[in-house]
């Protein structure tokens, strides 16, 4: 998601760049690492800007108390630039505290995955959705979303305002994101289904461990690479997420070898993911819920067949980037198996099938610049500045 968000950003930046009308300034977080591609732009001026809780009386000198409504506390990135801006423009909703309303404001709302999973989430988010999130999104003068799937979602647990959510959707841009970069071999050896994530309990991986146990003696293994993933196989030191101890549990119960069955790889460079989805059998995304996984394109744009858990984001990340996925219903092991099974049967694209897919995926309509212009459209909207 950093990388989709820095995508974005200097899209926004180029196309500033041509059309003008907006002074564009980023604020991260003081623990924000990755910055160097922003550096990369210079009309994008990047700022520390860590969130910031205010009592009532502080954020009356700097609002209309009146706006502040019955609001005890207030949030805000706590910059200088910060309070000069004419629009704010939040990419997440995650707010512990109403953000302070200074100026009109836009928040970028990937998914709600707590509004379908809640039992998955800790209890202390729920007050940040009760008392920081939900009013912040309510009272936005703009909701962005990705797909339809999310707006709906947005409209009915946020209860935004329906003509206040725009459907900017999924951009990503395969070509662009493995430009220049080198494949490097990982010491895996084919065959292989390969699952792109993280370590979260939503990603799937219990799923996909029970799938494997389903699916034929001689399979190909699984594996698995994504932040903090290793620790699915191994303990790390010091905290140990009772989800990890649940795979690891998991796997143990199944019967399944780590190294013959499944391989949990953690973080991999992009020369190592580039090897990966190169040589393996399958791309596999196994997901309880969310908005689609750009594993998926990528898998497309290497001509690997593709299987994935279904939810309407993913349907609509498959129809909007024309992928040819096999899917089964999520929490079912069974028929993730199965639809694992039918990928595998299904050979790589040959020479001109791939070059086909990948002129689909080069379309501009869905590259981060096209996305890019509408955030633009908007934000000059909101600015006064069209």
């Amino acid at each position: 998601m950093w990388r989709a968000t820095v995508d974005l950003l200097l899209a926004l930046a180029a196309v500033n760049e041509e059309r003008g009308g907006l002074a564009l300034t980023v604020g991260l977080v003081p623990r924000q690492t990755g910055r160097a591609l922003l550096a990369t732009s210079p009309s994008l001026r990047v700022v520390s800007a860590p969130m910031q809780e205010v009592d009532r009386h502080r954020a009356s000198a700097w609002v209309d108390p009146g706006a502040l409504g019955e609001a005890e506390r207030s949030c805000w990135p706590a910059a200088p630039e910060a309070l000069e801006a004419e629009v704010w423009l939040a990419l997440n909703d995650r707010f512990t505290a109403p953000l302070l309303p200074r100026c009109p404001h836009v928040v970028v709302v990937h998914d709600l995955l707590f509004h379908h999973l809640p039992a998955g989430l800790d209890p202390p988010f729920f007050d940040w959705w009760e008392q920081g999130m939900r009013p912040t999104v309510r009272r936005a003068s703009a909701v962005v979303v990705g797909n339809r799937a999310t707006a709906a979602d947005v409209e009915q647990a946020y209860g935004a305002p329906a003509d206040r959510i725009h459907v900017l959707p999924t951009a990503w841009d395969a070509a662009h994101r493995f430009a220049g970069t080198m494949s490097q071999r990982v010491a895996i050896e084919p065959p292989f289904v390969l699952c792109v994530a993280n370590a979260s309990p939503h990603k799937g991986v219990l799923q996909l461990l029970e799938a494997r146990a389903h699916m034929p003696d001689g399979s190909p293994r699984l594996v698995v690479c994504g932040h903090d993933t290793q620790w699915l196989g191994e303990p790390p030191a010091g905290f140990d997420h009772p989800h990890w101890q649940r795979v690891r549990a998991c796997r143990q119960e199944l019967g399944l070898e780590l190294g013959r069955d499944i391989v949990f790889l953690g973080t991999v460079r992009d020369g190592e993911l580039v090897d990966l989805l190169r040589r393996t059998a399958v791309v596999v995304n196994a997901a309880t819920w969310d908005s689609g996984s750009f594993s998926l394109i990528e898998g497309a744009y290497f001509g690997r067949p593709l299987a994935s858990t279904d939810s309407p984001g993913a349907r609509e990340l498959a129809e909007r980037f024309d992928l040819e996925v096999v899917f089964a219903s999520p929490g079912d092991p069974e028929r993730l198996a199965a639809a694992i099974g039918t990928a595998l049967e299904r050979p790589p694209a040959e020479l001109r099938e791939l070059r086909r897919r990948r002129a689909r995926l080069a379309h501009p309509e869905l590259g981060v610049h096209r996305r890019a212009e509408r955030m633009h459209e908007l934000l000059s909207g909101l600015a006064g500045r069209t």
